[in-house]
């Protein structure tokens, strides 16, 4: 009997320490998951043993020896014998397994739709004084400006949420909207079109995914050259047959299941949409201050020059304005949380229009920002 109890003892402390040994040997055995926050890096001895300490035990925390691998392997678990998402803190499973984002510090996208998040009168007066502002002052430029805002995935498959979720009040994009289109401010929103699309019975959006797939954002592309060739001749978007389209399962299996981290989720796939790219790309690494994505389009200097301040949901866009602009700048920045937009930047690329493309619940976040 004492010798099975020393072999459970040793066999546990050896699970307990292997971990840490590993960890210290720098030894790697990871999942693919998106826990959604930024990476610890493991720190460099710095001549100071207490701080080499506390530095360490925070990377410790966050990404010892096969960490990835065993939440990977719990939440499979736990998807398998309850049929829920095993992290509802981040991700929600709704109908049809479609998985919806709700983590609070993503914009908190549940309580947004529900419209439990109410903005006072200051607060939409200070959201439409930054953007009139720097609308005045492009317009001053020659340049026109446009905000482009793409749905959020809620918005357009409410169907799909859990019976639970209920929306009792305007959402803050509702809210907002209606306060800037009343005071003039050209507003490009895609809900409506990309609600349109979803009722004519084609998928817009990933199950797997925040995001909209290649066809919503092909809708959303449509609209917005709508409304720019209303100022811009020539602007006329690539011709698909939307009801031609193939579907296909991406490299990717969409953030939210990385988020969920389980090993089989089989209800993902994009459409495949075959159309001219008439444009380069370049990337000007330390060509400051130029954004990252410079796309120039051959043999058309007739056309305008776009410059887009985008997030994520740019990232399907980009491709399809590139082929309608004779040069179109992509800066993927979150201005909201910059604080600041670069007019100096503006002036060295002397665009004819400025795009601000947001998701809608990043809206409530636009105030404050300095125009330097």
């Amino acid at each position: 009997m004492k010798k099975i109890k020393m072999t459970y003892s040793i066999f546990f402390l050896t699970m307990l320490l292997v971990p840490l040994f590993m960890t210290v040997a720098g030894v790697k055995l990871s999942a693919s998951i998106d826990e959604h926050k930024p990476k610890v890096d493991r720190p460099v001895y710095d001549n100071n043993i207490f701080k080499y300490i506390k530095k360490f035990y925070n990377y410790y925390r966050n990404d010892y020896f096969a960490r990835e691998l065993a939440i990977y392997i719990y939440n499979s678990i736990v998807f398998d014998i309850t049929g829920d998402s095993p992290v509802p803190e981040k991700v929600l499973l709704g109908k049809d397994y479609f998985l919806f984002n709700s983590a609070k510090n993503d914009g908190n996208s549940i309580a947004d739709y529900q419209g439990y998040i109410e903005l006072t009168n200051e607060q939409l007066e200070s959201i439409y004084i930054w953007i009139h502002s720097f609308k005045e002052w492009l317009n001053a430029q020659g340049i026109m400006f446009y905000m482009v805002i793409p749905p959020d995935k809620h918005t357009i498959y409410y169907d799909k949420l859990p019976d639970t979720i209920k929306q009792v009040n305007k959402t803050t994009a509702d809210q907002i909207v209606e306060y800037l289109v009343a005071r003039n401010i050209p507003i490009i929103d895609l809900r409506p079109v990309l609600l349109k699309e979803k009722h004519n019975g084609h998928d817009v959006y990933f199950k797997t995914d925040t995001h909209w797939n290649k066809l919503g954002a092909y809708v959303g592309y449509k609209a917005i050259l709508y409304e720019l060739s209303k100022k811009f001749k020539g602007l006329e978007p690539v011709k698909l047959n939307i009801n031609a389209i193939n579907y296909t399962k991406p490299e990717s299996k969409g953030d939210l299941l990385r988020m969920m981290a389980i090993h089989h989720f089989p209800h993902y796939y994009d459409v495949v949409l075959h159309y001219p790219e008439y444009y380069n790309i370049e990337y000007p690494e330390g060509k400051e201050p130029l954004p990252k994505v410079i796309a120039t389009r051959m043999h058309s200097n007739n056309l305008p020059r776009l410059l887009m301040y985008r997030d994520s949901f740019g990232t399907l866009l980009q491709p399809l304005l590139s082929n309608n602009f004779s040069e179109a700048y992509f800066l993927w920045d979150y201005i909201f949380l910059e604080k600041k937009i670069d007019t100096k930047m503006i002036k060295k690329i002397k665009p004819d229009v400025v795009i601000i493309e947001f998701v809608e619940r990043y809206l409530k976040y636009f105030n404050d920002i300095k125009i330097d």
